[in-house]
């Protein structure tokens, strides 16, 4: 039997079927990513179909946001031009971690550890941190309520506006004119 042009094309068909079929993928990420400062990318290694093993695929993800997911999420990767060589992971989901309680319409940015913001269907926005909550300013925070400015934070210094003070509320606060003000149980007790 011959090798003619039949077969030729035959194999061609095939390879192009198989480069086709090797486009779009899922898989398991099987170790944590890490940052590759050579190709300014995180990288990681995945298991796919068939027990492939693709070392250092690239992560593409959307400008303004980035995460790190951890071993262990599925993955969808594109592998350029149908070759092994040249996988871009597109997208991870990891379902350890999903939020369980969102409705339609809301949207969670939110981690392994619980730590979360939510914006809420009914307006709200929640932070939710196992730890600390640090909001960093080169100049001025400002916390608005209905339209009015009722705090500011400058220069180390808190200033509240238009208090109305609720009975037990104690503690001192500076006014944007420099006054420290005292208040106990309630009460303005000193202006000075």
């Amino acid at each position: 039997m011959s090798y003619g042009y039949e077969s030729y094309i035959g194999d061609k068909v095939r390879k192009l079927d198989h480069r086709n079929s090797q486009h779009i993928k899922n898989g398991v990420l099987l170790k944590n990513f890490t940052y590759d400062g050579n190709n300014l990318s995180y990288r990681s290694q995945q298991s796919m179909f068939q027990n492939q093993f693709v070392q250092d695929a690239n992560m593409v993800q959307h400008y303004g946001f980035a995460s790190v997911p951890l071993s262990g999420a599925h993955t969808i990767t594109l592998a350029i031009g149908g070759e092994n060589n040249s996988n871009v992971i597109v997208s991870t989901h990891d379902t350890r971690y999903l939020p369980k309680k969102l409705i339609a319409g809301e949207v969670s940015i939110h981690d392994y550890q619980g730590q979360s913001i939510e914006l809420k269907q009914d307006q709200q926005i929640n932070l939710n941190g196992q730890g600390n909550i640090n909001i960093n300013a080169n100049n001025t925070i400002n916390m608005y309520s209905g339209g009015n400015k009722v705090v500011s934070v400058r220069g180390g210094s808190m200033y509240v506006e238009n208090i109305i003070p609720s009975n037990g509320w104690s503690g001192t606060f500076s006014t944007p004119t420099g006054q420290t003000v005292r208040v106990d149980a309630g009460i303005i007790t000193d202006v000075s």
